[in-house]
């Protein structure tokens, strides 16, 4: 977990966006083993996780430098959000 922490201090905000999005790609492939497994409870919790990373994601789009880019990161974000 230090390893992980020094990563994260020292990432840029654009690796920083990158280790987020692997994370919720990393949630939603342990919610698909639960679903094979029919672990509900396991599939709820990751998908809930999942969501969670992606809407952070979306609550900090700066709109006020790149209004075109952060609203299309809004609908691909809502869209992702919608399929979980």
């Amino acid at each position: 977990q230090i390893g992980a922490q020094s990563a994260v201090t020292a990432a840029d905000p654009h690796r920083l966006i990158q280790m987020l999005l692997e994370g919720a790609l990393e949630k939603i492939t342990v919610a698909r083993g639960a679903i094979a497994r029919n672990d509900i409870t396991q599939k709820g919790v990751n998908i809930g996780e999942a969501i969670d990373i992606v809407s952070g994601l979306q609550a900090s789009l700066n709109r006020e430098l790149g209004a075109e880019i952060a609203d299309n990161l809004d609908r691909l974000y809502d869209y992702i959000v919608c399929r979980l």
